[in-house]
């Protein structure tokens, strides 16, 4: 019985060397071009239902290298709550296809990473694509102006404003104890 152990790990021994160039040439050659993204477009209540932020804005830049960075100047919210300016990802897995600068764009935004981004199937479309933008326009209604800023930037300012009034009261408290201190030797 004790040739068995090892006539079996000779076996997977050997097997695993006929194997490995095998693997190696797959994983070297890559998978190619997934298509897992591809979709129909959603229904408008499949994408307002979906989306953490629906919006009508304008392109106002385009940066990043990896997960393009969409800023977008925001005229019209239909759900969530924006300011004036929208900073959307555009990740490179199922990624919206292009935005273009200066375009008018309903944008179907999701959370993501705690920002919103744009995928391919979440419904956003250019406002001048005919028919269909007229349509979705008329679908969701009148909206909402976005707000000139949100809580979250009045809490940074407060913070920030708290925290600078402290490290001055500390700076002054440390001069007025080394002043002390000076004047007593």
């Amino acid at each position: 019985m004790g040739w068995m152990p090892r006539r079996l790990i000779l076996l997977l021994a050997g097997s695993a060397l006929l194997l490995a160039p095998l693997l190696a040439v797959q994983l070297s050659a890559g998978a190619g071009r997934a298509h897992a993204c591809l979709c129909a477009p959603p229904t408008l209540d499949e994408a307002f239902e979906r989306a953490s932020a629906v919006f009508l804005g304008r392109i106002a830049g385009v940066s990043g290298e990896w997960d393009d960075i969409i800023e977008i100047e925001v005229d019209t919210v239909w759900k969530g709550s924006l300011a004036r300016t929208a900073v959307v990802h555009r990740p490179r897995e199922c990624a919206h296809p292009g935005f273009t600068l200066g375009r008018d764009y309903v944008v179907f935004a999701r959370s993501y990473e705690e920002s919103l981004a744009v995928f391919l199937c979440s419904g956003t479309t250019v406002v001048d694509d005919g028919e269909y933008a007229e349509v979705l326009l008329r679908e969701l209604g009148k909206g909402q102006a976005p707000q000139a800023s949100l809580p979250g930037d009045r809490l940074l300012a407060l913070s920030m404003l708290l925290l600078v009034t402290m490290a001055a009261a500390v700076i002054l408290w440390l001069a007025a104890w080394h002043l002390n201190r000076s004047s007593r030797r």
